[in-house]
């Protein structure tokens, strides 16, 4: 019997906004999104022993839409899994965050899921 494999990837929210505070109505912020979403793989060794698990991968997305940072910020337990999502989430691109209009660096979580079906 084949196991068939997935994973999902989804930018969660904005994280440790510190510097960027909203205290009027009149201030807009617009979060980052993926132009490019890469999906991970899913590891043939982590199918074949079963393994399956979310991670969460934390980033920093600066004002050119360029990956400042990444990090595992919640494993899976399976380094097969956190690698991959790791890998996916530095391997896509993204559109800047705007406050005001204007390009500026946020903090994100992209959740990936990784499940195994019949």
């Amino acid at each position: 019997m084949s196991r068939i494999g997935f994973a999902l990837a989804s930018l969660l929210f904005a994280v440790g906004l510190a510097n960027v505070a909203c205290s009027s109505a009149d201030e807009k912020v617009t979060d980052a999104d993926f132009i490019i979403q890469v999906q991970p793989d899913y590891p043939d060794a982590a199918r074949e022993h079963n393994i399956q698990g979310d991670v969460l991968v934390s980033v920093v997305i600066g004002p050119q839409g360029q990956l400042v940072e990444s990090s595992i910020r919640s494993s899976s337990g399976s380094k097969l899994l956190d690698d991959a999502a790791l890998k996916a989430a530095t391997s896509s691109t993204f559109r800047p965050p705007l406050h005001n209009g204007v390009p500026t660096q946020r903090a994100y979580l992209i959740r990936y899921t990784f499940r195994l079906g019949e």
